[in-house]
């Protein structure tokens, strides 16, 4: 039987563990800039996203009204920005045409997209789902990355948020902002 002494010893290695996988989970994020949100939603419902990286800027993209997939937020968005693409067979069905996920040119911006899925928000209650699922044309999933870069905004936005996403074989947790 251990004594109350070992006990301790355990349990602050315990910790530490913990303390230092929470730091090593984030320092992966603290190289990018801030989150770059477009096309926020203003009502509650689930909405497609595309995660992008246009150089070490991360961009939430939501889709625009007549947005209906994951192929028309992409090139919508890149269109709007005047982002260079090329267009190509989509690796989750190659009957379909779309920008490629990523498109490097020494002149134009570098995007890379970085996951697809989809979100569900409820913008008036300050609820935000975490990132889940996959884009079917692409075949690209939600972001880790990402699932960080985005708990980290709205954390700091003081917003609730719900990850749904089975991590640990839980079914969920809640993080709140616990500032003033």
């Amino acid at each position: 039987m251990k004594n109350i002494e070992e006990l301790y010893l355990e349990k602050k290695k315990s910790i530490a563990k913990t303390v230092g996988n929470i730091a090593n989970e984030f320092s992966d994020i603290m190289n990018y800039n801030s989150l770059q949100i477009h096309n926020f939603p203003q009502s509650n419902g689930r909405y497609k996203i595309v995660e992008l990286l246009i150089g070490m800027t991360p961009h939430l993209i939501f889709p625009e009204e007549n947005q209906r997939d994951h192929k028309e937020i992409l090139k919508g968005f890149l269109d709007k920005n005047g982002i260079e693409y090329k267009i190509a067979a989509l690796e989750g069905d190659k009957r379909e045409k779309g920008p490629e996920p990523s498109h490097k040119n020494e002149e134009k911006a570098v995007y890379e997209v970085n996951g697809m899925g989809n979100m569900i928000i409820y913008p008036e209650k300050r609820i935000v789902h975490l990132p889940q699922g996959k884009s079917a044309l692409y075949d690209i999933k939600v972001s880790e990355l990402f699932e960080r870069i985005i708990m980290k905004h709205y954390v700091n936005s003081r917003w609730v948020i719900v990850n749904d996403n089975n991590t640990n074989g839980e079914s969920f947790r809640i993080h709140k902002y616990s500032g003033d």
